[in-house]
């Protein structure tokens, strides 16, 4: 007796100890899984959610899932950002998330940080889309694979009004897999501002906000050779900002990037169908894009794909290049706005379009060099309009008449091609020679050619196999001439 009395003396004793003490806190839980944000040459942001609060946020990051080194915030918040700074460009690293003492994802997750510029990139455009719609997952879907370095989306992330309870179940969770890998750069929609003027958005993303108002309402940012600008352009028939105006005229003339492109939501130039295009949009912005450089402009807001010709002054020019051009006049305007909401029909084109169809689908744009390739690829994965803009220096273009025919590089036929393909180059003089096919990342594929050629007219083939004979596989290759100090390249869509 005397020692079940000294037991429960013990036991209620230690019950009162435990219940003075504070309670044990529940173990986090993600309610949005780690998404990869603000990617540079030497730093990445990766944010997470969770159910709870935790006092701190971790990342593990490492190179070789072996040597894992630790960058940490400590703040108490369900709302977690972690920046890694002091990184190496164009390496992947691989990173896991902890949220107090939880370890919450595997380390299995990566992304690639950016090249020094003049490296070989690709990126997606699209837009108009979070409903969670069968049709937004088929386009998310096609997009993942492709492994491009990241995302510009042009506007109406969150239907119906950019609510802050539908971002994780229309957005986050749709792209999951790819968010986790590459940055999205979205622009705001006329619905995504329809909720406390966009403030959920705001809340939502990490995006740069390098104007002068600090705000990620618009901004700007460089990757490899190429600039980006994205705009807030969501009223129809209204001038958009002054401020934002006469920022996007610095920024612009204050880049010598080879590369400009610009993304909003309202689209200046676009089939009649649905919105339409807009002329007050367009009286303000296109007198800015000819003077500072732009190459493509990037539209939503119409829910179906259009792509103009070149465009100075709202007239077509360069028309007889079409689909592959070479330094035009003009920048190539495109509505992407086909991510999932349902689509708009198309009207009669009009003089101005080089493209237009009724379709979900994505852009998927690659830059080689000096060759831009813009590829619309449809929900199933099939790409339905290809174009390319070539940037050549002077010295690779002669007179008529003054010599051997220029040094060029013509483009692929069949092309798209499910296997052989045929190509044509000339040389204006004799040098020894290399054509190669290449994926978009600049890596060797194929050797087609390697030995000294004469000037004049040449040609070689490719069958869709790499260097073991295995077939290559879906996707987007460069054909590349080198001879002597000279360079040219050409795209190639090969299909399955």
């Amino acid at each position: 007796m005397t020692w079940n009395r000294r037991l429960c003396s013990r036991l209620a004793a230690l019950f009162l100890l435990a219940a003075a003490l504070p309670a044990a806190s529940n173990a986090a839980t993600l309610t949005r899984y780690p998404w990869v944000n603000l990617v540079t040459t030497y730093s990445a942001l990766i944010a997470w959610q969770t159910d709870v609060p935790t006092d701190s946020s971790k990342v593990h990051y490492s190179t070789d899932t072996v040597t894992w080194q630790t960058q940490a915030e400590y703040v108490t918040t369900a709302d977690h950002a972690v920046t890694l700074s002091g990184l190496n460009p164009d390496l992947t690293y691989f990173y896991r998330v902890v949220s107090g003492t939880d370890t919450l994802t595997t380390g299995d997750d990566f992304f690639n940080t950016a090249p020094f510029t003049g490296l070989s990139f690709s990126f997606l455009a699209f837009g108009d889309i979070g409903q969670a719609t069968a049709d937004q997952m088929a386009v998310a879907a096609q997009i993942d694979p492709l492994l491009s370095s990241f995302a510009i989306l042009t506007g109406d992330i969150i239907y119906n009004a950019g609510e802050a309870a539908n971002f994780t179940p229309q957005y986050f969770d749709i792209y999951r897999p790819t968010l986790s890998r590459i940055p999205f750069y979205t622009a705001l929609g006329n619905h995504d501002i329809a909720t406390a003027n966009g403030q959920p958005y705001l809340d939502a993303f990490y995006l740069p906000s390098n104007n002068p108002a600090a705000t990620e309402r618009y901004y700007s940012f460089d990757y490899s050779n190429a600039h980006f600008v994205c705009l807030e352009v969501v009223a129809e028939n209204t001038t958009p900002s002054a401020a934002m105006l006469t920022w996007l005229d610095q920024d612009l003339s204050a880049s010598f990037k080879r590369w400009k492109f610009v993304f909003f939501h309202v689209p200046a130039y676009s089939n009649s169908g649905g919105h339409g295009g807009d002329a007050t949009i367009a009286a303000a912005l296109e007198p800015i894009f000819l003077v500072r450089g732009v190459d493509a402009v990037f539209q939503g807001h119409n829910h179906f794909y259009t792509r103009t010709y070149p465009l100075d002054g709202g007239v077509p020019v360069n028309t007889g290049d079409e689909p592959d051009y070479i330094n035009p006049s003009g920048p190539v305007w495109i509505t992407t706005g086909g991510g999932g909401r349902a689509l708009y029909a198309i009207a009669a084109p009009t003089s101005i379009e080089a493209y237009a169809a009724s379709v979900y689908h994505f852009v998927y744009a690659s830059i080689h060099d000096n060759v831009l390739t813009l590829t619309a690829i449809d929900k199933d994965g099939v790409a339905f309009d290809t174009s390319t803009i070539t940037k050549t220096d002077a010295t690779d273009v002669r007179a008529p008449g003054s010599g051997p025919a220029r040094f060029a590089l013509g483009s692929a036929r069949p092309n798209p091609t499910r296997g052989m393909t045929n190509l044509s180059f000339t040389l204006d003089r004799a040098a020894p020679t290399r054509v190669m096919i290449v994926d978009v990342a600049g890596r060797l594929v194929r050797t087609l050619v390697s030995r000294s050629l004469q000037a004049g007219p040449h040609a070689a083939s490719w069958d869709g196999r790499d260097e073991r004979g295995r077939d290559a596989p879906a996707g987007i290759y460069f054909a590349v001439v080198r001879s002597g100090e000279r360079r040219a390249t050409s795209r190639i869509a090969l299909l399955r």
